[in-house]
């Protein structure tokens, strides 16, 4: 299975909903999210092996190029995974944050009555834990429960996750001052892989012949080309030899200059590295032994291993 039908999957069975392009991007600020973010994408970007090697060896998992390279391959095939799974799984349930009621409207899918828990974002192991953000002289990230001894910090981190939520999600908004047009074209785009779906009913049709599988598979793949932001058929593309960024649109060459510079930036002033030391103490505490090549995919996160430092 790869890594986005993987985490499609584990949202889908809990759940929750699955984050935005303007989520991921909120990186630092959303710590919950930017986890998944490592362990579904940037970790394969890196290799799986190099990175756990890292891991053991304390250093850092990628240069800044990098990291901002899994951010562009995350972007441009956001629309087209989502396609696949949903062709591949007629009777999901899954949600976006592009389902929600505000999108209602704009991306051709109706919206529901909001209750406490439909916009529940998915974050993986973390949860029944908040991460909270350096602040007020505190320069360390912080993992705190929803316990009698830490429920204040809980709810203040909480909040503050929320207040960057709706910032992400104001982006997308077609109603709101703040909407960019970057997040317009996600929700657009979010529209055509619903209306793709409508128009083609073969995906949950049985397959006939292997001239008609392989038809079926010629068509898919037509519209998963089409849904990519960067890189698409319909994205217009550098075709110089010279070019490192052949094949990309000037809208991804730009993506990765900002994105590499905005990684740059918090390296300097030290928060990704605070960052990455939260993101190695989580994962510590999903594995099962002392070797990290032994994770137990039904293992539990023992928080408790984290308190120590809150």
């Amino acid at each position: 299975m790869n890594t986005n039908a993987e985490m499609c999957t584990e949202c889908e069975m809990d759940g929750a909903v699955l984050p935005s392009i303007e989520s991921f991007q909120m990186r630092l600020k959303l710590p919950k999210v930017y986890y998944l973010f490592y362990e579904f994408f940037f970790k394969a970007v890196v290799g799986e092996g190099l990175f756990k090697r890292r891991f053991v060896e304390g250093k850092r998992f990628g240069t800044n190029i990098l990291e901002a390279f899994a951010h562009a391959i995350l972007v441009n095939n956001y629309f087209a995974w989502l396609y696949d799974y949903y062709y591949k799984n007629p009777g999901t349930t899954l949600k976006t944050e592009y389902d929600l009621p505000v999108q209602g409207q704009a991306n051709g899918r109706e919206g529901t009555a909001a209750n406490e828990d439909d916009d529940r974002l998915f974050c993986g192991d973390l949860d029944e834990v908040e991460i909270a953000l350096p602040h007020d002289g505190v320069k360390e990230y912080q993992l705190v429960t929803n316990e009698v001894a830490t429920q204040e910090a809980y709810k203040a981190a909480q909040e503050a996750s929320e207040m960057v939520r709706k910032e992400a999600l104001a982006n997308i908004s077609p109603n709101s001052s703040n909407n960019r047009r970057d997040g317009h074209v996600h929700v657009q785009s979010y529209g055509k892989v619903k209306s793709l779906l409508r128009s083609d009913t073969s995906f949950s049709s049985p397959v006939e012949n292997r001239a008609a599988a392989k038809e079926m598979t010629k068509k898919k793949r037509k519209c998963m080309r089409e849904l990519k932001i960067y890189t698409g058929s319909g994205a217009k593309k550098s075709r110089r030899d010279s070019d490192k960024f052949k094949g990309w649109s000037e809208e991804g060459k730009m993506f990765m200059v900002k994105m590499t510079k905005a990684i740059k930036d918090d390296v300097e002033s030290g928060v990704h590295g605070e960052w990455e030391k939260m993101y190695r103490k989580i994962s510590a505490a999903v594995y099962t032994s002392d070797d990290p090549e032994e994770e137990s995919e039904s293992a539990e996160v023992d928080y408790s291993v984290l308190m120590c430092e809150v």
